[in-house]
């Protein structure tokens, strides 16, 4: 009988005069359930001690029959909690000190990419005898489930060892594992896990379970690296090819295939232009072109179902990334090499300055050539509950006979209703030929419904060739959630990226 999975309390005076009484939620929460549990003594009522409930409450006790689920899902994993989460092992101490009916839930691998690598190997004991010393009497370690993910044999076979004894040695553990599943291969294995997990101490990286590649790229996952790692591996896969061993060995090495396939998506290194007749210049990957059917078959052959939580197999992901590959890099001509006398002469303001959380809030993600797909966490602009408005400008430094004729102009916006990201009410595109006075050549109105489907949707712009020295482009956002979301009242998400500007040809 618990909470539910999300931020969306009650607040009203009642609610928030038992939260202060109590010293937080938690206790108004508990002194409901109790009340429930008193009712049904021969049973026992389990509730949640997650997120906003997750401190202990003051002055209210969980009854007898009262099991607390105490959830660690904040926690960095690079760490063990008592060096990386101190506030809940403060947490986990609070509770214990109030029932021993206390169970924890936590969370061993990384659900945004069940394929990724992810070093938390020297948590997992440290964490579970934190636990053990502090009275916890049930446990669950979340996974993947019936999904595979990274080393996910090797991770359950460890924990399952260590839950019946937390104090066993998982060195030992591990190396029975490995010369058992991985045979003569065993010590590149083991070297490539090794290095991931020096990379990531040396970085002193904060590691999350809704992490991707993406946001390792400066610390654990950076293309040396990854260079690195695949050296390993492929020292691996030349001594267990021909052996029992040898899918074992191919499976480790796709979580370094996806690392290198998603960065694709950030990086400029391996991308060449070519000239498109329909679409002008473009930039395509041929080593992403490569290796995409080859991580595709892999992961079919080893029996990875989903790459992530929510059930995206690798069928779709091969189809959205062709779809990603197919359109390749952005081509700025309006912008590349846009300068005078040596000097820039484009410049690019915000009429609301966009969400430090995302992108770093650097105006410059909306041309810097790399299109966001469906995940709002890199290469998007945020902006929270506040219109988007955003002009690029060319300098009066540039000569008005040789401002470029633009025809097209485009922007494009992402929907993630679960995650309060909404497409704008309406897109408005705008263009001015002497930099002061501008006229719309595009407005377009969006409906927004209830719809549970990530998506991207693209705004365009077509108009006969002008002579343009500024354009404008507006999304409105529509405030708040709606009444039928979840989280109604709340401020809403516009998330853009890539305002593209195309001339003549």
């Amino acid at each position: 009988m618990s909470q539910n999975d999300n931020f969306d309390y009650c607040k009203c005076p009642r609610c928030a005069a038992s939260d202060a009484r109590y010293g937080g939620p938690a206790g108004t929460l508990l002194a409901f359930v109790n009340a429930v549990a008193a009712e049904f003594p021969d049973k026992t009522i389990s509730t949640l001690a997650y997120q906003y409930t997750r401190k202990a409450p003051e002055g209210i006790r969980p009854a007898d029959n009262v099991s607390i689920c105490l959830c660690s899902i904040e926690c960095n994993r690079g760490l063990p909690i008592a060096e990386g989460c101190t506030d809940f092992a403060r947490d986990v101490d609070e509770w214990s000190q109030l029932t021993h009916n206390l169970m924890i839930w936590d969370y061993v691998v990384q659900f945004r990419s069940y394929i990724s690598p992810f070093p938390n190997w020297p948590t997992l004991q440290p964490n579970l005898q934190l636990f053990q010393n502090h009275g916890v009497r049930m446990l669950f370690e979340q996974g993947s489930g019936h999904d595979r993910s990274e080393f996910s044999d090797r991770r359950a076979y460890l924990l399952a060892k260590l839950m019946w004894d937390p104090q066993a040695d998982a060195d030992s553990i591990l190396l029975d594992f490995d010369k058992g599943y991985y045979g003569p291969a065993q010590p590149f294995v083991k070297a490539y896990i090794d290095e991931l997990m020096q990379n990531l101490a040396a970085s002193d990286r904060w590691l999350g379970i809704y992490g991707t590649p993406q946001e390792e790229a400066n610390s654990f996952l950076t293309a040396e690296q990854i260079s690195e790692y695949m050296t390993l591996l492929d020292s691996a896969r030349t001594v267990a090819k021909d052996t029992p061993f040898e899918d074992h060995v191919f499976e480790a090495t796709l979580p370094v295939q996806y690392a290198f396939l998603e960065q694709v998506k950030i990086r400029d290194e391996t991308f060449v232009p070519v000239f498109d007749e329909e679409k002008g210049m473009k930039y395509r990957n041929p080593m992403a072109e490569g290796l995409l059917p080859l991580f595709v078959e892999g992961l079919k052959r080893t029996d990875h179902l989903h790459l992530h939580e929510r059930g995206y197999d690798a069928d779709q992901y091969a189809a959205d990334y062709r779809r990603f590959l197919d359109e390749g890099r952005v081509w700025h001509v309006f912008l590349k090499g846009a300068t005078f006398e040596g000097i820039p002469v484009v410049s690019l303001d915000l009429a609301q300055p966009p969400s430090p959380k995302y992108a770093a809030g650097d105006p410059s993600i909306l041309i810097d050539g790399k299109r966001g797909d469906t995940d709002y966490h890199y290469n998007w602009l945020g902006f929270e509950g506040t219109d988007f408005e955003a002009t690029l400008r060319l300098s009066e430094d540039w000569p008005s006979i040789e401002l470029p004729a633009v025809r097209t102009v485009s922007v494009q916006f992402l929907q993630d209703q679960q995650s309060w990201v909404f497409f704008p009410e309406k897109v408005v595109i705008e263009i001015s030929e002497d930099g002061d006075m501008f006229r719309t050549v595009h407005e377009e109105p969006i409906d927004i419904v209830p719809d549970g489907e990530k998506a991207v949707r693209r705004v365009e712009a077509t108009f006969d060739p002008t002579r343009v020295r500024a354009i404008r482009v507006r999304g409105v956002n529509q405030g708040v959630c709606p009444e039928w979301h979840s989280c109604v009242g709340n401020p809403c998400w516009i998330f853009v990226d890539e305002v593209v500007v195309g001339e003549e040809f």
